[in-house]
Parts: structure tokens; sequence; C-alpha cells
């Protein structure tokens, strides 16, 4: 399927969880992006792609979706992230990076402004031309890329099972030839930013 298809698709799948975890009927999403990575996982390489959304949430909804984790963990939908889940680095990375990976920037959206840079090797390895895909404005990328105390300590591990199980007419969006997906969920408490990533594991070698 057509990467931006499937950018789209990842979007409104954050949106729908975003909205029945916050109990708020609007999606604000700040900034939305796509990268590729090979990760080292059980003696194995994953070739993986990641769609991650960034939204700022107001104040009554983050209370509300901290309680609904906190709720969510007790009852095995949520679980903490293990070594093996780790991202935004390949296997042995020279440089950690946090809410967002140190690449370059590409514009999804021709109607969108966005920065325009030619991609090379980067502290991650990652050298595919066009890789990192961005929806949403120069303006707040560089705001949430500049926030230095905006950290996501708790990266939590949403369990697709039980949330196809739970949520009512919800269906985790699966691309065809996957291997496996992971959705990952975190947020910065005081500033109300939070994230949601799909990983989405397309190919694995020994």
């Amino acid at each position: 399927m057509n990467t931006y298809v499937r950018f789209e698709k990842f979007g409104q799948q954050h949106c729908a969880l975003i909205q029945m975890m916050s109990n708020h009927k609007q999606c604000d999403r700040l900034i939305s992006y796509r990268y590729q990575m090979i990760t080292f996982e059980d003696s194995h390489h994953y070739a993986n792609e990641y769609y991650v959304s960034i939204y700022q949430l107001k104040f009554d909804a983050m209370h509300h979706l901290i309680q609904r984790v906190k709720e969510a963990e007790h009852d095995g939908v949520i679980f903490q992230k293990d070594q093996s889940h780790e991202y935004f680095f390949a296997q042995a990375p020279s440089k950690r990076v946090w809410l967002l990976p140190n690449l370059k920037k590409y514009c999804l959206g021709l109607s969108e402004p966005c920065l325009r840079k030619r991609m090379g090797s980067s502290d991650n390895y990652i050298k595919e031309y066009g890789s990192y895909l961005v929806y949403g404005q120069d303006q707040l990328f560089e705001k949430i890329d500049k926030a230095e105390n905006l950290t996501c300590n708790q990266s939590l591990i949403l369990n697709n099972d039980v949330i196809n199980k739970n949520f009512e007419r919800f269906q985790l969006y699966i691309p065809r030839n996957t291997v496996k997906t992971t959705s990952l969920i975190c947020y910065d408490e005081e500033s109300s930013v939070v994230r949601l990533i799909s990983k989405v594991t397309t190919a694995s070698l020994r």
C-alpha cells in the first residue's frame, strides 16, 4: 500500500485512540511523522516503520487520559515496555534522542510549509532518502524539537488484542505483509503532550 495512505490510516487510528482514552471529542494533533529503522532484538535484525503522532491535550482531557492509563495498566491493557521494545535507534547507537529522532525533516503535504534538506547519514544510521516524512507546520516541529524538558519516561505498550476486544467499533489497522505491530504511548504530564507510536515490523532476518 502507498506510504501516504498508511500514514493517513495510522493518523486516524491514533486520533481515535486519543479520543477514547482522553474522553475528548476533538483530536488536537500537533505534528505527525514517519521514519524507518533497523533494530536488533532477540538475535534478529528487524526492518521497522514508525508512524508517530504528537498531541497537545487540554488539562481535563490529559487528566482523564492519565487515569485511563493507570486503569489500563491495572487491567493488563497497557504494560511497561521492556528493553526489547526500544525504539528511536538501531542497536549500539552513537547518539540517543528522546521526543524526536535527530533526523532531517521532509514534508508530506505539498500544501504545507516544510523544511526541505537533503538527507545524509545520521547518528542513527538512517540513510534512505526520504525515509522521514512529516505532517505539520515548521514552527510546531521546532517548538517540540527544542523543548528539552519534554521527556517520555513512561513509555507504555498497548495490548493490541485487548484494545480490539474492549473498544467497541474500533479495529486496529494492520498493513499487509506485516510481521508484527506494536503500539506505544507516552506522555509528559506537565506540558500535556502525548505521543502515540505504531511500530510496524515488515521483515525479520537472522
